[in-house]
């Protein structure tokens, strides 16, 4: 066959007719998209020259023809690159001398069968498809032959029609498709021992050919890069002067900015240390590893393993929280090949991954040492692998100079940032497109909208809120949906969570209430900055399964609304980071979490039977399954990607100016929850506005809408918080103990109360007369409407029927008589007494009781909210100090009396509240309701259903 020899008009000084700038540009663009096409990542270098035009070099190389576009749409006089170990591809770079290699190759074993690229020097480009077992070839210089360089795993190149400064060309000559590195070729390309002698004139040319690249070293990677080259060359046989002056000069010629020269001094003096040239005491071959070991009979070659093994990568895996390191490491076995991911703390377990990775064949042989042995060997024989930092959470990072957003598949953030993401289990399904173009983005944002018209707005729309209010970070609080079976609470739910990734439907929800409290915890850590579902809360079984589910919703609501986690120990005794929830928890079911704490902590939302428009719930589905919520929410979060520091440092503040708006009687955190939802509305709104989704009019009824529906959200709070409220539930169990017969209140003297049926008694027949008889234990006694409960009887009482109910009253006896005082139902306290007891002679003795008002145990009174009336006729939190007198004392003058007073809770007619359509007290009737509501959101002219 022909040699290849360069043609005379062909030479480095031959240069083409010149092209005009417009026209090159829209070829090199073009030949980009092209080869981006064939699958070939792309990324533009400097004009006229090698070095990589972008942040991270050649690692933002890229298929997305969008990227591609903005890229040379940007600085259309760019060269173009193409990462050759993305592409699959390994490059034999042919410089002119060593033309004649090629040319005696070609004659020997016939023409290569490669895509050919003329170079502006006049050497060639020879692209190879890369095969399973070449794809993990390293790049290399003069390893092959002389002036034979490879490209291959860690290394680019510049493709056609890129040209140099002075206008010489890439030129393709042999436009046929790669194909396969010859075998011989390989070897050659690969093996560490196919490397030649180098005589101390040619590792002086090596130093300074390592020294006059022009590739250029960004930050992140200066350190990296100069100690690769440093080791390079201490395996080619130099000093510690030689390597510390090709690395000044390197440093001064590539990295951007240079770094330190003392540093760069440490460097090679660190690399020094290494014995020089190749390790010769071990040594990969095709049938394993193995060390050359020194006898006094010479070189005894002991076989270590029967497979070959290289450390490929070297990944940190960055939560969050703490970081954790891991090798991936390439284990080959004849034709058989795997590469396994290995933490650190077990890659010297030889006798573990080598058999993951192959299966039982993989051996380690039995030696003294063997195992150490083949540890080192793997270690000493692998190349420097390039560090890479992979993140294992969603949600927002600060990542260089920028804010990204993480998920799935990959980061949305600032133009130039590139981070790798690894998300696992049930977080690899929140996977975001990219940010749609406006007028798909206006089409989704609408569709998003929609959500609207599936239920009332008490339901659907804090849950929209949710959705967006997730993404800004630092939601201390969850929301709750409950509703009997088959009202399709998972069905609402699953539209929320599939604006965070389409495939989240409500047969895969991230979560279920059956998983472990242990695995809840775990994922709503990594789940950061995004909107969580768990699904299923219906506790069931025997008492005590029921028990340990609310024990673990417990532990996971409060967490939640603490922004708390549990302390952890490593191994040796140190404290582990803390690992708290970092998104917004949406929970789903058929009960509701026990508690008034935990109940503050969440916002409880109901599905009534009914409540769901089915026909509007299925479009919706349909929506969702096409992606189109998670296309409005990767443009939402696109929008503050550029704004996430003023976003973040204004959270608080924001969330307080508009509780103070929203502030009504109630729990404290109830208007802190729902002036975060609030928050989280308005900023969709204005997103929605901005991107020409809504116009003024349409923004305007919106924000109307909100401010009703979550007004109502609020005041249905209030009822669920009193439901658990600790002195309402204590009479609550009370009278469930007088009615069931497990308790009796007594006469003074002892005897049965009028209406004695009511207060636990019983009837039962003596001959011809029929006599009351007394139930279970006493708790106290009965004088006209004065009940006086004997306060260790009554709480035992009531925590026992609470234990067999299974919603136990988990309160000691003196913060129950303080709540009791708080809400105003003691009538008169000790004056003496600091356990707000009222001292009355009893069945004949001298007792210590709790004194109520009979007809708040039988027919309980609504408890007071702060500002509000309690029952005993004082504002609660403003009671009298315990041990004062007020103007009506009883005979004796024990007790304090406390007078009621008429006074109108907030909410009612005439009051601000009321204004606001905001209520917190249970008798003051629902929110008005809203008489003008937003039209109907139709579709607009062109855009999609």
């Amino acid at each position: 066959m022909e040699a290849t020899t360069p043609r005379e008009d062909d030479s480095a000084g031959a240069h083409p007719a010149p092209v005009a700038v417009h026209e090159w540009s829209l070829k090199i663009r073009q030949a980009a998209l092209v080869a981006a096409g064939r699958g070939w990542p792309v990324f533009p270098c400097v004009p006229g020259g090698k070095a990589p035009a972008t942040t991270h070099g050649f690692k933002d190389a890229s298929l997305d023809p969008d990227q591609i576009v903005r890229w040379w749409s940007s600085r259309p006089t760019c060269n173009l690159g193409i990462a050759t170990g993305p592409a699959s591809l390994v490059v034999v770079d042919v410089d002119p001398n060593g033309l004649r290699w090629l040319q005696e190759i070609e004659s020997a074993r016939g023409r290569f069968v490669a895509r050919r690229v003329r170079t502006p020097r006049g050497g060639f480009h020879l692209y190879f498809a890369a095969s399973e077992d070449t794809a993990r070839i390293q790049c290399s210089t003069n390893r092959v032959a002389d002036g034979v360089d490879v490209r291959g795993a860690g290394g680019y190149v510049v493709a056609e029609p890129s040209r140099r400064e002075d206008g010489a060309l890439y030129e393709l000559v042999d436009s046929q498709d790669p194909g396969p590195l010859p075998t011989w070729l390989e070897e050659l390309a690969r093996l560490p021992g196919a490397r030649r002698a180098r005589t101390r004139t040619q590792r002086d040319q090596d130093a300074r050919n390592a020294s006059e690249t022009t590739d250029r070293f960004h930050e992140g990677e200066r350190n990296d890069r100069l100690t690769r080259i440093a080791g390079e060359l201490r395996r080619q046989g130099h000093d510690e002067a030689a390597i510390r002056t090709a690395l000044l000069q390197r440093n001064q010629a590539c990295c951007d900015p240079p770094l330190d020269e003392v540093e760069v001094a440490g460097i090679a003096a660190s690399v020094a240390k290494y014995p020089a040239g190749p390790h010769h005491e071990y040594v990969q071959t095709s049938h394993g590893i193995v060390r050359r070991k020194q006898t006094r009979d010479g070189v005894v070659e002991v076989a270590l393993t029967n497979f070959s093994a290289r450390i490929v990568g070297d990944v940190v895996r960055d939560d969050g929280a703490e970081t954790s390191r891991c090798f991936e490491i390439e284990v080959r076995q004849g034709e058989r090949v795997g590469t396994i991911a290995v933490p650190t703390a077990r890659f010297a377990a030889l006798e573990d991954w080598p058999i993951q990775a192959l299966g039982p064949r993989a051996v380690v042989y039995a030696g003294q040492g063997s195992k150490d042995h083949a540890r080192a060997a793997i270690q000493l024989l692998s190349p420097e692998p390039a560090q890479r930092r992979v993140f294992t959470h969603t949600g927002w990072r600060r990542v260089g100079d920028h804010w990204a957003y993480l998920h799935a598949g990959g980061a949305i953030g600032a133009q130039g940032v590139r981070v790798e993401v690894d998300l696992s289990g049930s977080l690899a399904h929140f996977h975001l497109p990219p940010p749609p173009e406006p007028a798909a983005l206006r089409v989704a944002i609408r569709a998003s909208l929609r959500i609207l018209d599936v239920a009332s707005d008490e339901l659907t729309l804090p849950l929209l809120a949710a959705v967006y209010r997730a993404v800004l970070g630092g939601s201390d609080f969850s929301v709750h949906l409950a509703g009997p079976t088959g009202v399709f609470k998972s069905e609402i739910a699953s539209l929320a969570q599939q604006h965070y990734g389409s495939r989240m439907d409500s047969r895969n929800l991230p979560l279920s209430w059956s998983s472990t409290a242990n695995a809840i915890e775990g994922l709503t850590f990594g789940a950061k900055d995004v909107l969580l579902v768990v699904d299923d809360f219906c506790p069931g079984g025997s008492p005590v399964d029921v028990a340990r589910t609310h024990q673990a919703a417990d532990r996971v609501f409060r967490a939640q609304g603490n922004l708390s986690a549990r302390q952890r120990m490593r191994a040796d005794g140190t404290i582990r980071p803390a690992k708290p929830p970092r998104g917004l928890l949406l929970s789903t079911g058929e009960d509701v979490p026990r508690g008034q704490s935990l109940r503050a902590r969440v916002l409880v939302l109901e599905v009534a039977p009914g409540a769901v428009d089915v026909r509007g719930l299925s479009a919706c589905q349909r929506d969702a399954a096409d992606g189109l919520y998670a296309e409005a929410l990767s443009g939402f979060v696109a929008t503050l990607a550029d704004r996430y520091d003023d976003v973040r440092s204004g959270l608080s503040r924001d969330v307080e100016r508009m509780r103070s708006e929203l502030a009504w009687g109630g729990h404290a955190r109830t208007p802190t929850n729902v002036a975060s939802l609030a928050l989280g509305w308005r900023a969709f709104l204005e997103f929605a506005l901005a991107s020409g989704a809504i116009d003024e009019l349409e923004h305007e009824a919106l924000s109307s809408r909100g401010r009703e529906a979550l007004s109502a959200a609020g005041a249905a709070q209030g009822k669920h918080l009193d439901c658990s409220e600790p002195s309402r539930r204590f009479r609550e169990l009370l009278a469930a103990a007088l009615a069931s017969g497990d308790a009796h209140v007594a006469q003074p003297g002892g005897g049965a109360p009028k209406d004695a049926k009511a207060w636990g008694w019983r009837l039962g027949e003596t001959g011809d007369s029929d006599i009351w008889r007394s139930s279970g234990r006493r708790i106290g006694w009965l004088e006209g409407d004065d009940l006086f409960l004997e306060p260790d009887a009554s709480l035992a009482v009531a925590q026992d029927v609470g234990r067999r109910t299974g919603e136990a009253l988990n309160i000691g006896g003196r913060v129950l008589w303080k709540r009791l005082h708080e809400k105003g139902l003691l009538v008169s306290v000790d004056a003496g007494s600091e356990t707000l007891k009222a001292r009355r002679t009893l069945d004949g003795h001298r007792r210590h009781v709790l004194h109520l008002r009979a007809r708040d145990l039988h027919g309980p009174a609504e408890s007071g909210q702060p500002g509000q009336l309690g029952v005993g006729g004082h504002q609660a939190g403003l009671a009298p100090e315990i041990g004062t007198r007020s103007p009506a004392m009883d005979p004796a003058g024990e007790s304090v009396v406390m007078p009621r007073a008429p006074q109108q809770p907030p909410g009612l007619p005439g009051s601000a509240n009321a204004e606001r359509g905001f209520t917190g007290h249970e008798d003051s009737g629902p929110t008005a309701p809203c008489t003008e509501r937003a039209a109907p959101l139709e579709r607009q002219p062109g855009e999609e259903g």
